[in-house]
């Protein structure tokens, strides 16, 4: 998986003597170490009372890779950075698991689940009134598809100026409002740290006759909140689905500066500019005072 080969091990007795309990380890490697012997560097280690479960699941399009931890998931990040998402977090005990297919976020029919969990009592909405509220939808299929082709331009406003979306939370909104009018969302308890290099937005698309894209409006995230504006509402609303996306920019290289001379002058251009202007006016100088 880009380059990297990851590998899954369980010991029967956990470090420390902790009677009847595993501990499940996690490696990095790649596959020319892999063929000399070389298991790579150890990136995680999860330790409890559950037993034998192994397996992995990557997302090529999130380029995060998910391991089962007993009645939990475990998510890494890169480095030694992993996320656990408990039972509470997947609002049930997780009781059996198996790995998806790869494509599943990928190809044709591109499916976009929803990442980052959100409760319908944790948002609220100063402007308008939710009449009903689903949370942790699929991102919506053209949108997905979109995200897994890499195709941004064509569905998403300003488009070409990312280098990647990520999807993270998808919410059905059936909001009553006054057409005109404004509304401030707030979502609390929205457990997610941004890339440095990240930015959170919300993506929206008008209504039907409206424009075929997905426009953007820029969010906060702070200590577990969420916060957003969206307006005018009588574009985007009875219902729609509001799509929370991490976004980075398109990186572009600095253009080659010119040459700026050697280090008596740092003027460049400017300097020798100079230079010829003043030879220009002693002539001048010298006719005034004859």
């Amino acid at each position: 998986m880009n380059g990297k080969v990851y590998l899954h091990g369980t010991t029967w007795t956990a470090p420390g003597g902790q009677k009847g309990s595993h501990e499940m380890v996690v490696y990095e490697t790649t596959e020319t170490k892999l063929a000399s012997g070389d298991i790579g560097t150890r990136i995680g280690s999860f330790v409890g009372d559950y037993g034998v479960q192994m397996g992995f699941t990557y997302d090529p399009t999130t380029g995060y890779l998910w391991a089962r931890e007993g009645d939990s998931i475990q998510r890494y990040e890169g480095g030694v950075s992993w996320t656990k998402f408990s039972k509470d977090d997947l609002k049930g005990s997780l009781t059996d698991a198996a790995p998806i297919t790869v494509g599943s976020t990928g190809g044709s029919g591109a499916v976009i689940p929803t990442i980052i969990p959100v409760e319908a009592t944790d948002i609220s909405v100063d402007g308008g009134s939710a009449a009903k509220v689903t949370t942790n939808a699929d991102t919506p299929s053209a949108l997905a598809q979109a995200v897994s082709d890499g195709d941004y331009s064509s569905f998403i406003e300003g488009g070409s100026n990312y280098g990647s979306v990520l999807p993270l939370s998808s919410i059905v909104v059936n909001l009553e409002h006054d057409a005109s009018s404004s509304a401030a969302f707030t979502i609390k308890n929205f457990d997610y740290t941004p890339k440095s290099n990240g930015s959170i937005c919300v993506l929206l698309r008008k209504k039907a006759g409206l424009g075929s894209k997905y426009d953007v409006f820029p969010a906060t995230l702070e200590n577990g909140v969420l916060k957003f504006a969206i307006s005018p509402l009588g574009y985007y609303f009875s219902e729609n689905t509001i799509v929370i996306a991490e976004t980075t920019a398109v990186e572009t290289p600095e253009p080659d500066k010119p040459w700026a001379g050697d280090g008596a002058s740092t003027s460049g251009c400017d300097a020798g500019f100079a230079a010829l202007a003043l030879l220009a006016l002693i002539p001048l100088g010298l006719r005034r005072k004859r």
